[in-house]
């Protein structure tokens, strides 16, 4: 039995970088951590997400809302019923791709339950409980250090229910990504030209999974998202950001957002469920990395 929750906004879970859902039938993990995302256009309406953010600052599901707390663990498994859009994804390169969409009739979200969620290879206990509407409570740690070791094997099982049982696991991040450059973001919006390209750097990892994205956040280019991503590795460590070869974006304000993950996405009946721990991201002195506001201008 399904609930009927609120009208929720176009693309919350699916426009973070990470891959796309398979199309298969099979219960089971569809694909891992690669270098460069994949777009989030799936045809799949029925999406799910169960995240552990450790040491972070901010939820796991992708918002600009700031939490503090150590840990957060959480779960969301929905549908947007009714909803009209129509979304497309251009790539740029092998690491890019730009995300807009245009809503032409909202839909009303329609919450499922996968019964209890369990994780494996944490240092402490979590699970997770369904709620009578099929939500999820976050589980939050304002104390205790991190709850994975990095290189580990960390796995998630559900028990199953409108959502079918399903498991996955993956491989730990490296605790604390330094970002090295651009320098630490403040509360004043950053002049960034659209005809210039930029670089994102960081400190040298041997895992994880570097994402950056640019999101507009007025006019009519409300929510179109450039989003680009590599594998961190000892040799890899820096993204270029083709803000030239994109002509979706118009002037105004936006945010850049940069995610330290490791992320596997699975098939459990018809929903596409993405595992995702993250890590923080960090200034190279070990303080929090924040989003930062930028003001996109129309030329250099």
């Amino acid at each position: 039995m399904v609930r009927s929750g609120p009208a929720f906004l176009v693309c919350v879970l699916g426009c973070s970088g990470e891959e796309s859902p398979d199309d298969g039938t099979m219960d089971g993990a569809d694909d891992t951590d690669s270098d460069g995302p994949v777009p989030p256009g799936s045809d799949n309406p029925y999406q799910g997400l169960v995240a552990v953010a450790s040491g972070v600052l901010g939820p796991p599901v992708r918002s600009l809302t700031v939490v503090p707390s150590n840990t957060i663990a959480s779960a969301y498994f929905y549908t947007n019923e009714g909803e009209v859009s129509d979304c497309t994804d251009r790539p740029i390169g092998h690491n890019c791709f730009v995300h807009s969409c245009t809503l032409s009739q909202p839909g009303t979200t329609v919450l499922f339950g996968a019964g209890t969620i369990d994780f494996g290879g944490l240092t402490q206990t979590i699970q997770l409980l369904e709620q009578p509407d099929h939500s999820y409570l976050q589980f939050l740690d304002f104390v205790s250090p991190s709850y994975f070791t990095p290189g580990t094997d960390v796995t998630v099982s559900a028990g199953g229910g409108d959502v079918p049982a399903f498991g996955a696991t993956v491989v730990a991040p490296d605790q604390n990504l330094p970002i090295v450059d651009p320098p630490a973001p403040t509360a004043e919006q950053e002049p960034v030209p659209l005809d210039t390209d930029r670089r994102v750097e960081w400190a040298a990892t041997s895992r994880g999974k570097v994402t950056v994205r640019i999101v507009k956040l007025d006019g009519a280019d409300y929510g179109t998202m450039l989003s680009c991503s590599r594998l961190a590795t000892p040799l890899i460590n820096e993204v270029v950001i083709p803000l030239s070869q994109v002509h979706e974006f118009n002037s105004g304000a936006a945010a850049e957002q940069i995610f330290y993950t490791s992320d596997v996405r699975v098939t459990a009946g018809q929903f596409s469920v993405l595992f995702e721990l993250r890590s923080p991201v960090v200034t190279p002195a070990g303080d929090p990395y924040f989003d930062r506001p930028l003001l996109l201008q129309s030329g250099s």
